[in-house]
């Protein structure tokens, strides 16, 4: 028998931070369920009939659920996220969105993964850093 826990996600959060302004924010976050990305991507994508069917993807819509969804510790209030998202620094959010999968990653084919190439991340004199925690 197979064990389903291998495909699962598991019970570790990452820790990250960013230094930024003379300071070192701190996060943790989850590794996303494939059912959550794909509930993400539906809520913010849509098919333009008045454009020959060509879809809409937003962005800022992407990175706030995203976020949303993936921060589990933040320097705020995790509650206040999506309004504390709407009042950072574009340097700040660049390095952030650092930590969001890219929506090309949940694809397989290049015609769909060039669809999201021109979604673009800024470069920051700011540094961002990476680590693996245990759940308590």
């Amino acid at each position: 028998m197979q064990d389903i826990a291998s495909i699962c996600v598991g019970g570790e959060d990452e820790e990250f931070s960013i230094d930024f302004g003379g300071q070192t924010w701190k996060f943790k976050k989850r590794e996303l369920t494939w059912s959550k990305i794909n509930s993400i991507l539906s809520e913010v994508m849509e098919i333009d009939p008045s454009n020959n069917g060509k879809v809409k993807f937003n962005v800022e819509k992407y990175n706030e659920l995203t976020l949303k969804a993936l921060l589990t510790e933040t320097p705020w209030n995790l509650a206040d996220t999506g309004v504390v998202l709407k009042q950072i620094k574009p340097e700040f959010g660049q390095l952030l969105e650092e930590h969001i999968p890219h929506p090309s990653s949940m694809f397989g084919s290049e015609e769909e993964q060039d669809f999201f190439e021109s979604r673009s991340t800024g470069s920051s004199k700011a540094k961002s850093s990476t680590r693996k925690t245990r759940k308590q």
